[in-house]
């Protein structure tokens, strides 16, 4: 009899280890210092230092998993292919398919040049002269910007 409970007891303690659910989180980024590096199969920074300890005492467990693009992230998000994303800015036409959590870090977005370049003073300036800009598709940059 003791051995049964014992067996019981063990199983049953096992279920505290269990995920009642593996939530998905969508990532594009595999090099970003210090929030998000991918090693090997693995993603470690303060992204993951976050979000680890925001689900840390709950009945579920995380899944990062990689994808080309943020357009892809949302897209991904958007069809329930996965349950969360992070750093994200808020747009109404993403509250339309997701809730966003309160703020948990500032950021201020600037644009900067090659050190040879013409100075460039505002967005309008920039995209007048024909600049070149790299942006990460999916990103949103700012009410001025989406203009």
């Amino acid at each position: 009899m003791l051995k049964v409970a014992s067996v019981v007891l063990l199983l049953s303690s096992c279920d505290v280890f269990a995920c009642f659910k593996t939530l998905k989180v969508g990532t594009n980024e595999n090099n970003w210092p210090p929030y998000l590096i991918k090693q090997g199969n693995t993603f470690v920074g303060a992204e993951v230092d976050t979000v680890n300890a925001v689900f840390k005492n709950s009945p579920f467990c995380i899944e990062w998993v990689y994808f080309p693009s943020l357009s892809r992230v949302q897209q991904e998000l958007k069809t329930g292919h996965i349950d969360i994303t992070f750093a994200a800015s808020y747009t109404k036409a993403r509250a339309e398919y997701s809730y966003f959590t309160d703020v948990y870090r500032d950021e201020i977005m600037l644009l900067y040049k090659h050190k040879n370049a013409k100075n460039v003073v505002d967005l309008v300036t920039l995209f007048e002269n024909g600049a070149t800009v790299a942006i990460n598709r999916g990103s949103f940059f700012g009410a001025e910007f989406e203009k």
